[in-house]
């Protein structure tokens, strides 16, 4: 092209005479420096940031992705960084109860088999998200909303071992578990990969709507007043734990649960005044822990799973299956005054704060814990209490017992010292890839690390 043509059309000039020729541009000319066009830009620019602070919806896409984590958080001593704990509850705040962390188990069938074998797959946390788990109504979840994050660490060797939950449509890394309600077609699930903290979202556009859900069916009016409360005086549930009020029994919490007929893992967590499994298609339900309190029924308060076993080659393998749930004292501790739970929980006597029951054939399946818990393999059913003592110094001890009110195997308990204590009551077992330990209440602010 010749240097003429790449002139604009208004200002042709001869290129011979070009040096001798002022070229004056039209009338209309955009000049880029020109000072009311810049005074316009920035009024511009002012006005698009003022929408976009009050009136435009919040950047989702755009949001920092969420701080990458080595370990589980929610089974380890070593609190994580406050940047973490916002990526997972949306919140400030890290229960230990609150959460539920496990190694899912894998089902797999041979031919001819009536029964797959199992074996330990990814290490999963499920972390209930603050601002869902204050919700009440179903109408909050119309539309949809994600209600908790997941992490998937991966196998044994985490990072270098992803491994896809696949009957949950569990990915590696982070993904978000997302409910809606809706009055004709009911409540409908989700589990999304994600790239950014799951409270922050709200888009449905691409979430899709593949896991059932199965709301609980316990009768609220046999669960408006506890049992077992002669000791302690009752007073009116403190505002500032929100799930815990006489008319309302469902903990702010989620726990892995196991269908038997599938070989698979689904999910239970709190929607509203209600709690609710989730699972693939079909899939049932476990029966309830049975319990002289109803309340103790919900399976927010109690957990349960496979104990890791080890295997003919050392690796750990899935053993019997096992439930830790509150004992009645400790459950009612909720309802009673500040005092009167320093006192229960820091009597020099100690007191019952859980129970352990487990579910076996062979005492051979259950492997060094005979000793560990000091497990009556003669008893049936089995249970072992655990037995715990606060000092005035802000230690503990502790005990596992064949019998509530007799001395027992001596073990480990670690207070965890949190500011608010969103679920008092509530136990899980803390998984370890080297040992099965108990997280339970040890007084108003804190739960215990017990296990030796």
């Amino acid at each position: 092209m010749a240097e003429d043509e790449t002139r604009p059309s208004g200002n042709r000039v001869d290129p011979n005479t070009a040096s001798d020729v002022r070229v004056t541009p039209p009338k209309n000319d955009w000049r880029p420096f020109n000072g009311a066009f810049l005074g316009g830009a920035l009024g511009a620019f002012l006005v698009i940031l003022l929408i976009r602070k009050f009136w435009w919806p919040a950047c989702v896409t755009c949001a920092a992705p969420p701080p990458p984590i080595a370990e589980s958080p929610c089974d380890s001593v070593i609190a994580p960084a406050p940047e973490v704990v916002v990526a997972l509850t949306g919140g400030t705040t890290f229960e230990h109860e609150i959460h539920d962390c496990q190694r899912l188990v894998l089902a797999t069938w041979t031919e001819g088999s009536d029964t797959p074998s199992l074996s330990f797959g990814p290490l999963v946390g499920i972390f209930p998200l603050d601002e869902a788990m204050a919700l009440r109504d179903p109408s909050d979840f119309a539309g949809g909303r994600t209600v908790a994050t997941i992490f998937n660490w991966g196998g044994f060797r985490f990072e270098d071992e992803p491994i896809v939950y696949a009957p949950l449509g569990i990915a590696p890394g982070w993904s978000c578990l997302w409910l809606r309600h809706d009055d004709d077609t009911g409540w409908q699930a989700a589990i999304q990969p994600a790239d950014t903290g799951c409270a922050t979202l709200s888009d449905t556009t691409h979430v899709v709507w593949n896991l059932d859900v199965e709301p609980d069916t316990f009768a609220l009016a046999e669960m408006v007043a506890p049992v077992g409360m002669d000791s302690i005086r009752m007073v009116p549930p403190e505002p500032q734990i929100p799930a815990e009020t006489t008319d309302d029994p469902y903990p702010p919490t989620a726990r892995w649960g196991w269908d038997e007929g599938t070989h698979s893992h689904y999910i239970g967590i709190r929607c509203g005044r209600k709690w609710c499994s989730i699972g693939q298609h079909l899939f049932d339900v476990r029966d309830h822990e049975s319990s002289p309190n109803p309340r103790l029924a919900i399976p927010g308060w109690y957990d349960e799973e496979h104990l890791a076993v080890a295997g003919p080659d050392g690796q750990l393998i899935p053993g019997p299956w096992a439930t830790i749930r509150p004992t009645q004292t400790a459950f009612d501790i909720r309802y009673a005054t500040p005092d009167d739970r320093q006192s229960h929980y820091r009597n020099p006597e100690g007191a019952t704060v859980a129970e352990i029951l487990i579910d076996y054939s062979d005492p051979a399946e259950l492997g060094d814990y005979v000793s560990k818990w000091g497990i009556d393999i003669a008893s049936d059913p089995d249970t072992t209490f655990i037995w715990l003592t606060l000092d005035g110094d802000g230690g503990a001890t502790a005990e596992y017992r064949r019998v509530r009110d007799e001395p027992g195997t001596d073990t480990k308990a670690v207070p965890q010292n949190n500011t608010l204590h969103a679920a008092i009551g509530a136990v899980r077992w803390r998984w370890m890839d080297t040992d099965q330990k108990q997280w339970v209440s040890c007084d108003e602010k804190s739960c215990c690390d017990i296990g030796s």
